[in-house]
């Protein structure tokens, strides 16, 4: 065991002193993204310790890391955990003061954070249960609330692939990515920002599966693998989009929440949807082998979406209009009831700004074959097909 406290002293008198920088990663940090080497409590104490290899991070289930919390809150307090990343990564450094942890939570939900809504009374007991997520450093009135650094390599890991993403040949020279991280990201990259104080130290984080970094010096490069898929696995693919395509035309703005499709998948065709069948590890790879049928995006609270694009959105919404109308020519659909319809018709409403739309009528102009006329003999607008 080593006191946190002595680490400075002890490390002065084995190498060198430490260099201090206060806009820089905090040491009680540091020593936690150390593997092999743990930080415990003891009352009031921290203490440093040697412990075996931990898995990898990207080995690990979450769900499995929530400690000592009631199945029937273990929702709860996943959500919680998502919001915790949400608050953390918009403040400075991903650092927030303990105690400016509750009105800034109210400020940034809108809504209070109760505590016992979790089944807890305080709200230090409420994070630590949550260690993959936050780290409390410091003492009493000095402590502050920072993501892990499980966490932080996970947001770093999906921020550089989304900068990744914007390049055509999925990779770049690690020279150029200062310049696309601001491009995409709209923000300064700053490796402090992702609890570490170099870029090489957050590189050696990644896993080899996700994220490639190749070469040396000035030609080191970053790049997503690539694994070649079989004819096979191409024909599934292209099946496959049909089939995304089929699913989520029957719902709500082809639209659903990611977390929804796999089971909706097998709900709809009573079969698994095994992505290893089309040469992916990961739902989210497989969803991107078919950019011009859909697109996975990220809304408020960690949620994502997986929607049709907008052409495939506008092709379903055809047919469905060609459903409302046929049966009623002649002589058509009045513009009208166009809403009652379609609600009656599909059990929800019609949003013209799902569809990038400002209102019905420019809606219903970009559809093709369906027809807008002005009938005087119906005194009124009608939609032909």
């Amino acid at each position: 065991y080593l006191p946190l406290a002595s680490l400075m002293d002890c490390y002065a008198a084995q190498f060198e002193p430490l260099l201090v920088d206060e806009q820089s990663v905090p040491l009680e940090h540091l020593v936690a993204c150390i593997n092999g080497v743990e930080l415990v409590h003891s009352g009031s104490n921290k203490y440093l310790r040697l412990c075996p290899q931990r898995p990898p991070l990207d080995n690990r289930n979450d769900d499995s890391l929530v400690m000592c919390v009631s199945p029937s809150l273990a929702n709860q307090v996943n959500l919680f955990a998502r919001e915790l990343v949400d608050l953390l990564k918009m403040q400075p450094h991903c650092q927030l003061m303990f105690n400016r942890f509750i009105p800034a939570y109210h400020h940034h939900f809108g809504r209070q954070c109760r505590v016992a809504d979790y089944g807890f009374t305080k709200l230090i007991d409420l994070l630590e249960t949550l260690p993959h997520v936050v780290q409390v450093m410091g003492e009493g009135n000095k402590r502050v609330v920072t993501l892990s650094h499980r966490a932080q390599v996970r947001r770093f890991t999906s921020d550089l692939l989304r900068v990744l993403k914007s390049q055509a040949s999925k990779q770049l020279l690690v020279s150029e990515l200062q310049q696309l991280f601001e491009r995409t990201l709209g923000r300064t990259f700053d490796p402090v920002d992702y609890g570490l104080c170099y870029l090489d130290d957050l590189l050696s984080q990644l896993s080899a599966n996700i994220v490639l970094v190749s070469g040396e010096g000035n030609e080191l490069t970053i790049a997503i693998p690539k694994r070649e898929q079989t004819p096979e696995e191409i024909e599934r693919t292209k099946q496959f989009a049909s089939q995304v395509i089929e699913l989520l035309s029957h719902t709500p703005q082809c639209s659903m929440e990611f977390a929804k499709f796999i089971p909706a998948y097998h709900h709809h065709y009573g079969t698994q949807c095994r992505v290893a069948d089309f040469g992916f590890t990961k739902l989210i790879e497989l969803f991107e082998a078919i950019p011009q049928v859909v697109k996975v995006e990220e809304e408020g609270e960690g949620v994502r979406k997986v929607s049709l694009t907008q052409p495939e959105k506008l092709k379903v919404l055809a047919n469905q209009m060609a459903e409302l109308i046929l049966p009623r020519y002649p002589p058509g659909l009045s513009l009208d009831n166009v809403h009652s319809a379609y609600l009656w018709q599909f059990g929800y409403a019609l949003k013209p700004s799902a569809y990038d739309c400002h209102n019905l009528l420019e809606l219903l102009n970009k559809l093709p074959n369906i027809k807008v006329s002005v009938s005087f003999f119906y005194k009124g607008t009608l939609l032909v097909y």
